[in-house]
């Protein structure tokens, strides 16, 4: 995970530290509140290191012991986030190779999802700009509706139709056949005060 980058685009105001100890990196598990019944945040230190590979070999031994909790490696002086997204963390490893395959794939397919959230909003962007210019509102008004559409709802009002005209020629003949002309004309005269 890029610490820095995480961090600098949420709090602007915290620096990095020189860390204390020669070790640079820690393996720590941290438990968001949100995965607990509380709301409680938990962490864990399993040890340092002061190289990644080294911190590597610690986390890898580790997430055998205890698979269900996530362990990362943090540089010890650099502020780490808590409340983290798994998509947040690079180069994710796990104990199994199954495990590990298919969170990064789920990783690239997020990010190619992204992109492409992206990119239709964009294009979603500059239609709109588009239809609201006097250009863009004499294309919509031109633009022919296609064949297959105007098709599509005339199949779609036929039965529509045919139930209207039904019914309507009922109600005619009811109108017809059980009133008498003194309730029609009491009706029609009802009707036109309205």
């Amino acid at each position: 995970m890029n610490n820095n980058d995480v961090m600098s685009s949420r709090v602007e105001v915290l620096k990095d530290s020189v860390p204390l100890s020669g070790n640079a990196f820690s393996v720590v598990a941290i438990i968001p509140g949100k995965r607990q019944s509380g709301k409680l945040y938990a962490f864990k230190i399993y040890g340092q290191s002061a190289k990644l590979g080294d911190a590597e070999k610690i986390a890898q031994s580790f997430s055998a012991q205890e698979p269900y909790v996530d362990i990362i490696i943090v540089e010890n002086g650099h502020w780490a986030p808590l409340d983290f997204s798994p998509e947040d963390i690079e180069n994710q490893k796990h104990p199994d190779q199954f495990l590990e395959q298919l969170v990064n794939g789920r990783k690239a397919e997020h990010e190619r999802g992204h992109l492409e959230w992206e990119r239709s909003l964009a294009e979603r962007r500059e239609a709109v700009k588009r239809d609201y210019t006097t250009e863009g509102q004499q294309a919509l008004q031109a633009a022919k509706e296609s064949c297959i559409s105007v098709l599509r709802k005339i199949n779609e009002t036929k039965p529509l139709y045919a139930q209207s005209k039904q019914d309507l020629e009922s109600l005619f003949r009811r109108y017809q056949e059980d009133y008498t002309a003194e309730e029609k004309q009491a009706a029609e005269n009802a009707i036109g005060a309205e």
